[in-house]
């Protein structure tokens, strides 16, 4: 069935009278019957130059939006660059405070081994010490005594 001056109240919900389209509604026993809209050659022409008109306007927007762009980039230029200097230097500054603590972390555990190496580092050496000193009391009482058998035979060649 063509229905002419389609009520646009039941398809869209407006209350207008389309004067420029006519419609056609298939009429079957599934729901909702849908409207199929069928234009003529000037409205066709018509919506066809709207839409040329929004794409030339849609083109001469976004030149208008590039041309800002660039200019925004000009007035930004300098502090873009200076906030991807200073996002350089932070980034930097961060590794090298993880750094600092790996560092900080590694020394602090040295630490603790040296502190409880330390008592037992000090008794070693005593030992040491006293293994020194008594080998040296040793070797001076052997010096003593070759010391004194070399004047015993010294004595006893001048003697005979």
């Amino acid at each position: 069935m063509v229905r002419s001056h389609w009520t646009h109240t039941a398809l869209y919900g407006r209350s207008a009278t389309s004067k420029y389209c006519s419609s056609l509604v298939l009429t079957s026993t599934q729901e909702p019957p849908w409207p199929v809209i069928i234009y003529n050659k000037d409205q066709l022409e018509s919506l066809e130059k709207k839409l040329q008109d929004n794409r030339s306007l849609m083109t001469k927007e976004a030149k208008k939006a590039a041309k800002l762009e660039k200019k925004l980039k000009i007035l930004t230029g300098g502090y873009q660059s200076r906030a991807a200097s200073l996002n350089k230097q932070i980034s930097d500054v961060h590794e090298q405070v993880e750094q600092c603590f790996v560092e900080l972390n590694t020394f602090e555990g040295l630490r603790s081994q040296e502190l409880q190496a330390i008592p037992r580092r000090i008794q070693q050496l005593k030992e040491e010490v006293q293994r020194q000193m008594d080998r040296q009391n040793r070797l001076q009482m052997k010096y003593a005594n070759l010391s004194m058998d070399k004047q015993h035979l010294y004595i006893q060649g001048h003697i005979a």
